[in-house]
């Protein structure tokens, strides 16, 4: 196998792996869609941070070792031992970058099921708070007025005042 061949078959794999972290990032994404609001947002943002420092890692590696192939093959070209020599290093260097990216892109992964137990713990409490609120949504417009939306299907029952003189809305599912 020829440098040449060696270094487009680096450039495949690092294609290859760079398309696993997309379909990564892609799959995390469409199982993360079903979350609300700024909980999906920021999931959204620290999974698309792992999977890019990922891809920026493997690919860095890639590119390393890629230049140490082409260094390789110019040492080859003037003797043959010290290019035997040479090639043992390349090869060794190929290995740690690979296994350098295997132990980063298994890193992220760690990250990503950590966030996914911090996603379902968020998803919990978020069920646990519309459960105890009833559903009821808090709102401030942009006038600085503020409101109370009600969940469909609830209607305003009757209204009063309380003798502390708060006023009380007693609502009908």
């Amino acid at each position: 196998m020829t440098d040449e061949d060696k270094l487009f078959a680096l450039i495949a794999q690092a294609e290859e792996i760079q398309t696993a972290a997309r379909n990564f990032e892609t799959a995390a994404e469409t199982s993360l869609s079903g979350l609300q609001g700024v909980f999906r947002d920021t999931v959204k943002g620290e999974v698309r941070t792992i999977v890019t420092d990922a891809t920026k890692g493997v690919s860095e590696g890639l590119q390393d070792a890629s230049r140490m192939v082409q260094a390789s093959a110019k040492l080859l070209r003037r003797t043959w031992t010290i290019g035997l020599g040479s090639l043992v290093i390349v090869a060794l260097a190929l290995m740690l970058a690979f296994v350098g990216s295997n132990a980063l892109l298994k890193s992220r992964g760690a990250d990503l099921d950590e966030l996914k137990a911090q996603v379902a713990q968020k998803r919990s409490t978020l069920d646990e708070l519309q459960s105890t609120t009833w559903g009821l949504e808090l709102v401030k417009y942009n006038d600085g007025s503020r409101g109370i939306i009600l969940p469909k299907g609830v209607q305003i029952d009757r209204t009063g005042d309380m003798k502390d003189g708060r006023t009380v809305v007693v609502i009908r599912p």
